[in-house]
Formats: C-alpha cells, structure tokens, sequence
C-alpha cells in the first residue's frame, strides 16, 4: 500500500518555473512555509514496517522509482490546489512535466504493508496521511485520474 503526507505548498519544486510563469502578484502564492512532520514520521517509523519512503521534491513523482524496480499506480491523488492549476494553465505545462517538476500537493510517500493500511490510516489522518495508489509490476509511475492514465517519463535537458 502507498500513502502520502500533503505538502503545505510548492515549497522548492519547481519554483523557478513558477516564477517565470506566474505573474508577480502570484509571487506571495509560492512563499507557503514548508510543513514539517518529522513527528508523525518517527512515530510511524517506530510502530510499523515501512518499506519506503521518497519525498517528492526536485523530480517530482520520479523519485519512487528509486524505491523498487516495481512500479507504482496513483490512483487516489489529492486535489490539485489552484496554484498548481494557475501555472499549468498559464505555462501550457503538459500533465507530465506538472507531475514531474511539482509536488503536487505530496510531501511525502510512504510504502507499507496491506496488513498495517487500516491502523495507519485512522491513527495517522489528522496529520493529512491518505492512501494514493498502490505497488504495480509494470516498473516506472503512473498517474490514473479517473481513468486518464499516463506512465511519468524521464526528460534529460
């Protein structure tokens, strides 16, 4: 099972896309301090078996594939917040490149046991953890939203 921890904003990703996309006075939208859940996280770490773990920051979704050669379906991903959707609409970003530059909305992913789901998610869900997707066989990221499926590619500039 996989879930997420929500990011509090845009926090590094992208942010010079961002700015060179997003009018100025957008600017303020991209300043959103960090949120820091070291806390929650040790906890998890002490009471379950975590099998990984990836911060989705610089590279975005990609970074899960530095977890296991298997792959991943995110199929329960958060609303993306209107920041994200401004710049997408005034860059012309594609869906890839949203969901390889920028968090998205996730701070955090965390690979656990089916066993373990239930328990970390009533524990866990005032500190904003909610299962996304799950482990698939088809190694790379998916992104399924709502039957839109597309695999996340690696670009090299």
């Amino acid at each position: 099972m996989f879930y997420l921890i929500y990011s509090s904003g845009i926090h590094s990703n992208g942010l010079s896309l961002a700015r060179d996309i997003l009018p100025k006075n957008m600017w303020l939208n991209l300043l959103t301090p960090t949120r820091i859940y070291v806390n929650p996280i040790l906890d998890i770490l002490s009471k379950y078996d975590v099998h990984g773990m990836a911060h989705i920051t610089g590279g975005g979704f990609l970074n899960l594939n530095r977890l296991t050669d298997y792959g991943f379906t995110l199929d329960s991903l958060p609303e993306v917040s209107p920041i994200f959707k401004k710049i997408q609409e005034l860059g012309s970003v594609s869906d890839d490149e949203m969901y390889r530059t920028f968090n998205m909305g996730v701070g955090l992913c965390l690979v656990v046991s089916k066993g373990d789901c239930e328990s970390i998610l009533s524990t866990y869900k005032d500190f904003g953890v909610y299962k996304i997707g799950y482990i698939c066989d088809d190694s790379g990221v998916y992104i399924d939203r709502q039957g839109d499926c597309f695999k996340l590619t690696r670009v090299i500039y």
